[in-house]
């Protein structure tokens, strides 16, 4: 809808245009030879088609070339505008994978962080060597666990730089900084108690409300990823 008006706008003093140029060779035909009535001589009426055929079939003709490239170009614009709008859509969607694919893994924390802890309540019934080797794993899990939080605070922090100009949503708004913050202090939570794992005098508290994000930040996360899920994908549509 957007091209008929300049179409209009365009077509409208060329039509003009050319109505004239045809009209003129004509003109002036008739005021030439009007006076000589109308011949009887075939001959006649041939040197008047070549006349009108000569004056006014290169005027249709780059009439026609006109309007056909001036057609090509509105086509070639909106090919171009289409394929402008499918590469940002297709932006969008790569941005909003990478937005919620940590979030994903937050979801599945929940059974990690339930057999990490587990881990600390078997650990005064087992021997010196089994309490090392279940130590050691218990500081891998919690050093993976870490990294989902870590790596999802660093995606959040770098989205606006990366994505901020395909979206409208404002980074710079509270919900956003809290919920980075909340990310910050899960990772530097969970790189703590792993870090001190076996140092008995710098011990952390294992909390499992500290381990995992609160229902509060759970529904913040969500509010985030649905603001900007609804500018890719309008609930209208």
């Amino acid at each position: 809808m957007s091209k008929i008006k300049p179409i209009k706008k365009i077509l409208l003093p060329f039509l003009i245009v050319l109505f004239i140029g045809i009209l003129v060779p004509i003109i002036f035909y008739v005021h030439q030879f009007s006076g000589s009535g109308l011949s009887e001589d075939p001959n006649n009426w041939g040197v008047l088609g070549d006349y009108f055929g000569g004056v006014l079939n290169p005027i249709i003709a780059l009439a026609s070339l006109i309007i056909l490239s001036y057609l090509t170009y509105l086509v070639s614009e909106q090919s171009n505008e289409k394929n402008k709008t499918l590469i940002v859509f297709q932006k969008r969607l790569t941005a909003f994978e990478e937005l919620t694919k940590p979030f994903k893994d937050i979801n599945l924390l929940g059974t990690r962080i339930s057999t990490a802890l587990q881990f600390t309540n078997q650990l005064e019934y087992l021997t010196p060597e089994s309490k090392l080797h279940k130590m050691i794993e218990m500081k891998k899990e919690l050093s993976l666990i870490t990294n989902t939080f870590t790596e999802y605070y660093y995606t959040l922090r770098l989205f606006n730089v990366n994505y901020g100009h395909l979206f409208e949503y404002d980074f710079s708004c509270e919900d956003y900084k809290q919920l980075l913050e909340q990310m910050r202090k899960l990772g530097e939570y969970h790189d703590d108690v792993s870090n001190n794992l076996f140092d008995e005098n710098k011990t952390t508290e294992l909390s499992a409300e500290k381990f995992q994000p609160d229902q509060a930040t759970m529904r913040l996360i969500a509010k985030v990823i649905n603001e900007i899920r609804n500018e890719i994908l309008p609930k209208n549509n």
